[in-house]
């Protein structure tokens, strides 16, 4: 029997074990993002659910492949063995895993072809540890020292995943997929023509290598580039918004100005009425209500929190809302901030655009009364912002460090909130999102001290 005796028990239940955990780190990743975090109770509870799928991937691991042993004879075993782990890691990936379909299937290739390989890469490890060191438990030993790298072949590929990335270089994904077939041609071959000599062990072994490490070098070279090319889209878009908010900026300021200016003569008008009543000239006080432009209304929501800058970007903002969202506000903004005004108005924009769109597409969907609520005020060292709109989403998706977006045109958008992360890091801050209890929050810290000023 294949299963028979300790020295072929033990390593091939280890292996099992191993090729557990690895299903579960392929399947579930390792990605910890600054903006997820979680609580003590929600850790454990995400371990154990983790835990338990490992448990269960093993024991039906273990029950199969006794079952196999004992209904097959080799090389079959291998087959259906190969057959079961496949079939396994698709449904797990399938009914278990967040990714998306294209990067549960590169992760499916590969995680496939590295373990057939690692396999094979154990037993000629174990066949040359034999012939030269001995043969027993040093070949065993052998054997689990190259199942240990099982684990790290899934955390390898979970770390390098491309699924924050919306395009891919095609010739990049051919050249992975190429990769995984000539290893498992490799081991097809290697199983149709048994090895009768260490040389041709030698051989083998070192083609396996070679070509592993193509293929991981591969895969760590295609994220490396699709992390550039997402880099530089990054910043693109970063610098065309802060252009144009920019250029939103000093309009809504010369608009500021004139309403200053405005309210500055309708206060000199209301001293002049003054005079006309206590000197009771009426005429001469309704040819003057006649020739005055009754034109002149005060902006909705006018926003006057104490800071110029802020002053101007909000009321710009405002002067977006529809009538039917309701906006509130909590603001006590220090008049002199250590922020370009061009990195508070981009920061604020889109925090406010993304509330503005998301209010009127759950209004267009029925709801009635979809709200805003904006706060800007000191804590300790740190300016806080929270901006808080009404959804209809219960979950959000992450990307990068920001929030993916829900447009259909998703590679010219989604960057909004990766742009408000990166303002706030650059001022020793941070950026949060979340959902619950049907609002979307967005909350802000950026470090107060140091820095130019501007007000």
């Amino acid at each position: 029997m294949r299963l028979s005796g300790v020295l072929e028990l033990v390593p091939w239940v280890l292996q099992q074990l191993l090729v557990s955990v690895a299903y579960v780190f392929a399947c579930h990743g390792i990605r910890y993002r600054g903006n997820q975090k979680e609580n003590t109770a929600g850790m454990k509870k995400r371990n154990a659910r983790y835990a338990m799928e490992g448990i269960i991937l093993l024991l039906i691991f273990t029950f199969l492949g006794i079952a196999a042993d004992f209904i097959f004879k080799s090389p079959p075993f291998l087959v259906v063995w190969s057959v079961v782990q496949w079939g396994a890691l698709a449904l797990y990936l399938h009914f278990f895993s967040e990714y998306r379909s294209k990067t549960k299937f590169i992760v499916w290739c590969s995680m496939i072809a590295g373990l057939q390989s690692l396999t094979s890469i154990a037993g000629q490890i174990s066949y040359l540890t034999g012939a030269y060191l001995g043969k027993g438990w040093p070949e065993a030993a052998a054997r689990v020292f190259v199942y240990l790298l099982i684990p790290l072949l899934a955390v390898y590929l979970s770390r390098w995943n491309f699924d924050d990335f919306e395009k891919l270089p095609v010739p990049g994904l051919i050249l992975i997929l190429c990769g995984d077939f000539s290893l498992m041609c490799l081991v097809v071959t290697e199983s149709v023509w048994p090895t009768t000599g260490i040389e041709e062990v030698k051989r083998f072994l070192v083609t396996y290598l070679c070509l592993l490490i193509i293929v991981l070098a591969s895969i760590y070279a295609l994220y490396s580039v699709c992390k550039g090319q997402d880099s530089i889209m990054l910043l693109r878009e970063e610098k065309q918004q802060l252009e144009k908010e920019k250029e939103r900026f000093y309009m809504a300021k010369e608009q500021m100005e004139e309403i200053r200016s405005i309210r500055h003569d309708l206060k000199n008008q209301r001293s002049y009425m003054k005079i006309l009543l206590q000197e009771k000239r009426y005429q001469e006080l309704e040819n003057y209500f006649s020739e005055t432009d009754p034109s002149f209304s005060v902006p909705k929501n006018y926003v006057n929190c104490g800071n110029k800058s802020v002053n101007v970007i909000l009321n710009m903002e405002y002067a977006k809302v529809d009538s039917q969202i309701t906006i509130d506000s909590l603001l006590v903004v220090p008049p002199v901030l250590p922020y370009q005004d061009d990195e508070l108005c981009s920061l604020l924009t889109n925090l406010l655009d993304n509330a503005i769109e998301e209010c009127r597409r759950i209004r267009e969907k029925g709801e009635t009364e979809p709200k805003i609520r904006l706060e800007i005020y000191p804590e300790a060292n740190y300016l806080y912002i929270l901006c808080c709109n009404t959804t209809d989403k219960s979950t959000l998706s992450y990307w990068m460090d920001g929030v993916r977006s829900t447009k259909e045109d998703q590679v010219q958008h989604g960057y909004g909130t990766q742009i408000v992360a990166r303002i706030a890091e650059k001022y020793n801050g941070c950026a949060e999102y979340s959902v619950q209890d049907g609002y979307f929050t967005a909350k802000i810290l950026m470090e107060m001290t140091g820095g130019q000023q501007h007000d």
